[in-house]
């Protein structure tokens, strides 16, 4: 289960090392105020836990998520942000959860 939607993309690639490279991915976003309050809200902790602790000892086609990464990364995963950058998008968070007006788009 997933917090948020995904997205299957296509991809051409150009040059020798092309058929070696996917022609599709899925990717995943969110786009709409629902999905953006419910991330907001903690509905991601799971999959944090799944990226950061579970994933790297799996042996499984599954991505590497680099921006699950916050303060309290698995020991196995080399840092990808610092934790200043981790504490400015928690504060980016935050301020968007403070943005009541964002609330209207809902119909309650």
């Amino acid at each position: 289960m997933s917090s948020v939607p995904w997205e299957h993309v296509s991809i051409i690639w150009e040059g020798v090392e092309a058929a070696k490279l996917p022609t599709s991915v899925f990717c995943k976003a969110a786009h709409s105020v629902e999905n953006r309050i419910t991330l907001a809200a903690g509905g991601t902790y799971s999959e944090v836990c799944f990226y950061n602790h579970i994933r790297p000892r799996l042996e499984i086609e599954a991505p590497w998520a680099y921006w699950t990464l916050t303060l309290t990364p698995s020991e196995t995963i080399p840092d990808m942000q610092t934790e200043a950058t981790s504490l400015d998008f928690i504060g980016r968070i935050c301020s968007l959860m403070d943005d009541h007006d964002a609330l209207d788009a809902f119909d309650f």
